[in-house]
C-alpha cells in the first residue's frame, strides 16, 4: 500500500499557516499570503509530488470578514478534520 501523507495547517488569522506552506514547499507563491487578516477562507489543498497534501485551513480570531462567513470556515474545518 502507498503511504500518502496529509499535513492541516490551523491557527490563528495571520499567524503565518501560508507562509509555512510556501517554505514547505520551498516556492514564494505556491500559497497566498496577504498581511490582512482572514485572506484564506476556504480550506486550500496543496499536493506535493503525488506523496503528500498540505492543507491551508482559514485562521480564527482577527479575521475581517462578516461573522457568516466566519461561522463557515469553523462548519467546514470541522467536517474536514472529522
Amino acid at each position: 500500500p502507498r503511504l500518502y501523507l496529509k499535513f492541516a495547517f490551523s491557527g490563528r488569522s495571520n499567524c503565518g499557516k501560508s507562509s509555512l506552506i510556501n517554505g514547505l514547499a520551498n516556492q514564494k507563491q505556491f500559497a497566498r499570503v496577504s498581511k490582512t487578516p482572514g485572506r484564506t477562507q476556504l480550506l486550500n489543498f496543496f499536493d506535493i509530488g503525488g506523496k503528500m497534501s498540505l492543507v491551508d485551513l482559514p485562521g480564527y480570531g482577527f479575521a475581517k470578514a462578516p461573522k457568516e462567513i466566519v461561522q463557515n470556515w469553523g462548519e467546514s474545518v470541522e467536517e474536514y478534520v472529522r
